[in-house]
């Protein structure tokens, strides 16, 4: 049975080779800026910038990196009603009371997230990956580290889930 996530991430893939085989990659901010936690804002990132480490896949075996020339950079934090933007981080912040999740951005440019059902989803549309500073332990300048990175996101809703 094809589903409408499945439809939806066949129709963005092909529109991406249709267009030149580019790919966006929504970052959260301007190009040599990356989320400064301790102001939850854009920041420089000094010498090192962040860029992009595409998965293969969203399952436990297809995490491995994959390469992709063909992208471009599409930056804005997301705008969320209610409770607001939620920030997901690839390791613990644990002096900001922020715990990990696992999520990859795939080839296709789609970011998907492992819910707590343990179930890999793609993350709305209006959600953003970036790299992280100043968020303690040593981490007060960007390091380039994968694991310093975080996804923003808007809250799901149960429907969406």
């Amino acid at each position: 049975m094809v589903t409408l996530k499945a439809i939806f991430l066949l129709v963005t893939t092909l529109a991406s080779c249709i267009d030149g085989g580019k790919v966006t990659i929504k970052k959260c901010c301007p190009a040599g800026d990356v989320i400064d936690v301790s102001v939850m804002k854009c920041r420089d990132s000094g010498s090192l910038k962040w860029s992009p480490t595409f998965s293969q896949a969203d399952d436990e075996d297809g995490g491995a990196e994959v390469g992709n020339d063909g992208y471009e950079i599409q930056s804005k934090i997301p705008q969320c009603p209610g409770s607001g933007v939620h920030i997901i981080p690839l390791r613990d912040l644990e002096e900001h009371s922020i715990f990990a999740a696992k999520f990859r951005l795939l080839k296709s440019g789609d970011i998907v997230a492992k819910h707590a059902n343990g179930h890999w989803i793609t993350v709305p549309e209006n959600s953003c990956i970036d790299g992280l500073q100043n968020f303690g332990e040593s981490g007060d300048t960007y390091s380039g580290n994968e694991n310093d990175q975080a996804l923003l996101t808007c809250p799901l809703m149960e429907d969406e889930m």
